[in-house]
């Protein structure tokens, strides 16, 4: 899924005109998207293109691109639905991922690729 910024809201709910890792105008892979009765994000691979990725509101974004990444599953558990590379859905993946836990880099690494193999920025 290709998404393209067509505004820019910081990480504390306010318009802005510019913020580090996304511009307007920008298009962006979607790595992974998340939604509860909260919060709803999509992480994508933003301009600096560091892993694992940056959250964002996704009303900043339009769709470019709708195809889903085939590698990609979804889950619904307490409340929450995720789509994302199936192995990032183990409990404590992220906490792993960011503890530098060998498996979940190697995880994260394997989903990201698979994913950006079937998306192409137009």
């Amino acid at each position: 899924m290709i998404v393209r910024c067509v505004r820019i809201i910081s990480p504390h709910g306010e318009l802005t005109d510019a913020y580090p890792g996304v511009h307007v105008g920008g298009q962006y892979v979607v790595l992974e998207m998340y939604s509860d009765a909260e919060v709803y994000y999509v992480r994508i691979l933003g301009d600096d293109g560091e892993s694992p990725g940056t959250l964002w509101d996704p009303s900043m974004f339009e769709t470019v691109d709708p195809r889903i990444p085939t590698c990609w599953t979804m889950t619904l558990e307490d409340g929450m639905l995720r789509a994302a590379p199936s192995r990032w859905h183990r409990v404590g993946f992220w906490n792993d991922y960011f503890d530098r836990v060998p498996q979940a880099l190697a995880d994260f690494e394997e989903g990201q690729a698979a994913t950006l193999v079937e998306s192409t920025c137009l």
